[in-house]
C-alpha cells in the first residue's frame, strides 16, 4: 500500500453534477485545464486506480500530492506538494488520470495526476513537458504507468537498492532533460535500468514490444528508432512531402470548416448532459455549478 493521491470522497464537478472521485468511471467528463494557457473545459476520465485502502488525506489530498499554485513569489505558476492543510481523514485513496493537465475539485483546488514521490516541485511549463512525454509513451503502451500495481521493488537493482519509488524523482528530472532540452542519453539509461528491474513482467513485455531498442545510446544529435527517448522527446522522422497529401488535406480542411460554420450557426450553445463549461463558475468560494434541470437546452 502507498500513501499518495486523492480522497475517494472528495467531490469534483462533472457533467452529472458534483460526484465523488471514487464514483468516477472511464469516459466521465470532469472540469479542468489544458496547455500552457491553462484553458478551462471538460476533461475525459481515462483511468482511476485505488492506491491504498486506508490512506491519510488533508483536505482531500495526501500531503505529497502535487497541486497547481497559480503564482509563487516571482509570479510563476508552480506544481508543488499539497502539504498538511485541511481536515485529516483516513480511508480509500485514488489516483485519477484525465486528458487534461490538471483537474478541479469543487473547492476550486487544482490537482495533477501525480505526486512529489514521482516528481519534485516544477514550474508549470516544465510539468507540461514531462507530462507530455508520459502521454506520448502511454499512447503506445496503455495507461498502466499510473497504476502502482504494475511496479515492484527489486533488491537486485544496483542503483536504488530495491525501492522503485526511490528511482522516480531522478527519472522525472531526466525525463525533463529529454523532453525540454532533447538531452536524452541519461534518460534512456535511467529508464532502461528502472523498467527492467522494477516493471512487472507483463508490462515490461508491452514496453519492449513498443520500444525494442530500449536502452541503446541515443547520441547528441540523433535518436535511434525504437528507443524510449525517440517517443518521449517528441522527435519524429520528417513527413514525406506529397502534393496529393497536401491537396487531400486541403479538401478535408475545407469540408470541416464548412460543417463547423453550419453547426455554429445552427446551435447557439453546446450542452452535454445539461452542463456547459460556461455554467461552471470558479471563484473564491470554489466551484459553483448550474442546476442541470434549469440548464438551457
Amino acid at each position: 500500500n502507498f500513501n499518495f493521491c486523492l480522497d475517494g470522497d472528495m467531490l469534483v464537478p462533472s457533467q452529472k453534477g458534483k460526484v465523488k472521485v471514487s464514483s468516477l468511471i472511464t469516459g466521465d467528463k470532469i472540469y479542468g485545464i489544458k496547455n500552457q494557457n491553462k484553458e478551462k473545459g471538460w476533461c475525459e476520465v481515462q483511468a482511476l486506480y485505488l492506491t491504498n485502502t486506508n490512506g491519510t488525506t488533508y483536505g482531500g489530498f495526501t500531503d505529497q500530492h502535487l497541486l497547481v499554485y497559480e503564482k509563487d513569489t516571482e509570479n510563476n505558476t508552480v506544481v508543488a506538494p499539497a502539504g498538511r492543510f485541511g481536515t485529516v481523514k483516513r480511508g480509500p485513496i485514488y489516483d485519477l488520470l484525465t486528458d487534461c493537465d490538471a483537474t478541479y475539485n469543487v473547492k476550486g483546488d487544482l490537482f495533477t495526476p501525480t505526486s512529489n514521490l514521482v516528481c519534485p516541485t516544477l514550474y508549470w511549463q516544465d510539468y507540461l513537458s514531462v507530462l507530455g512525454g508520459f502521454r506520448r509513451v502511454m499512447a503506445k503502451t496503455g495507461m498502466f504507468w499510473f497504476d502502482i500495481e504494475a511496479f515492484k521493488d527489486n533488491k537486485a537493482d544496483p542503483r536504488y537498492n530495491q525501492s522503485f519509488l526511490a528511482a522516480l524523482p531522478e527519472l522525472c528530472l531526466d525525463t525533463l532533460d529529454c523532453t525540454k532540452d532533447k538531452k536524452c542519453d541519461k534518460f534512456e539509461d535511467s529508464a532502461n535500468n528502472f523498467l527492467r528491474f522494477h516493471l512487472k513482467s507483463a508490462e515490461l513485455d508491452t514496453v519492449l514490444k513498443a520500444f525494442p531498442n530500449l536502452g541503446q545510446k541515443v547520441g547528441l544529435n540523433g535518436y535511434i528508432g525504437g528507443t524510449l527517448s525517440e517517443t518521449v522527446s517528441g522527435v519524429t522522422e520528417p513527413p514525406v512531402f506529397s502534393y496529393k497529401i497536401v491537396l487531400f488535406a486541403a479538401l478535408i480542411a475545407a469540408t470541416v470548416c464548412g460543417m463547423l460554420g453550419y453547426f455554429l450557426w445552427k446551435f447557439k450553445k453546446l450542452s452535454v448532459n445539461g452542463f456547459t463549461a460556461k455554467e461552471v463558475d470558479i471563484n473564491e468560494k470554489g466551484i459553483e455549478m448550474a442546476d442541470p434541470a434549469k440548464a438551457e437546452a
